[in-house]
């Protein structure tokens, strides 16, 4: 039985003497910043509202990782995050056997920078993208409904990687 145990013992022992974290799960944000101002995203598409949702989500998400607090004010912030939906589109991906669509599939594509206000240095700029899908609706009302809801989705993983692709690698 002890033969069972010993290598994962070891295993764990080893991943803790690393210094290994789940990524994300540092200790410190980048460029020693405490603090951080999240400006409201741009949106360079045609479809509304999409920068409030993602801005929001993007709060949310660096509140919730706590390695940085938020600042209202861009002034005493250590950090500023500034970034831009720069496309979304949705997609017929799927049809019933008259052509009609039976499921669309949306993708959002996002550009961010993270830069330490006080000398202008970044420290990570990026672009990421999600997809995801919906099944299609007969009356206007439901197909909205259903962009909605994969909108929220598309927003959640993106404000989600953008964190994870700024505190990374420190």
């Amino acid at each position: 039985m002890s033969r069972i145990w010993f290598p994962a013992l070891l295993f764990l022992g080893l991943l803790a003497g690393c210094g290994y974290h789940p990524a994300g799960h540092g200790t410190d944000f980048p460029g020693g910043m405490k603090t951080v101002w999240v400006q409201t995203f741009s949106n360079g598409t045609y479809e509304p509202f999409l920068e409030a949702l993602l801005t929001d989500r993007v709060v949310a998400e660096f509140a919730q990782g706590g390695l940085v607090k938020l600042e209202e004010n861009p002034e005493r912030a250590d950090g500023e995050i500034r970034g831009e939906v720069a496309d979304y589109q949705t997609k017929a991906i799927a049809f019933d056997r008259h052509d009609q669509p039976t499921d669309y599939r949306s993708i959002m594509k996002v550009r961010a920078t993270l830069r330490r206000r006080q000398d202008g240095k970044v420290f990570w700029k990026g672009e990421v993208s999600w997809s995801e899908e919906y099944p299609a609706a007969f009356d206007k009302e439901t197909q909205e409904v259903n962009e909605s809801a994969a909108i929220k989705v598309l927003s959640e993983n993106l404000a989600e990687e953008l964190y994870l692709k700024m505190v990374e690698n420190f």
